[in-house]
């Protein structure tokens, strides 16, 4: 599975790592909080588009 993670992304997820790991004692607990953000902010996202588009699919429907 790794191998198929694009080196740009491997990179910039080893700086997050190394900038945890010199900011705080427990990096782990903070790159849970920040997985978990990031996640719910692309469900978000995800979610807003797609009631985007079916609500222009309703307008084409209607017509």
């Amino acid at each position: 599975m790794t191998d198929h993670v694009d080196p740009l992304l491997r990179k910039a997820l080893k700086l997050l790592l190394l900038q945890l790991a010199a900011k705080y004692d427990k990096p782990s607990v903070h790159l849970d909080a920040i997985l978990t953000e990031v996640i719910q902010e692309l469900y978000d996202e995800s979610k807003a588009q797609l009631d985007e588009k079916k609500n222009r699919l309703r307008l084409v429907n209607t017509s």
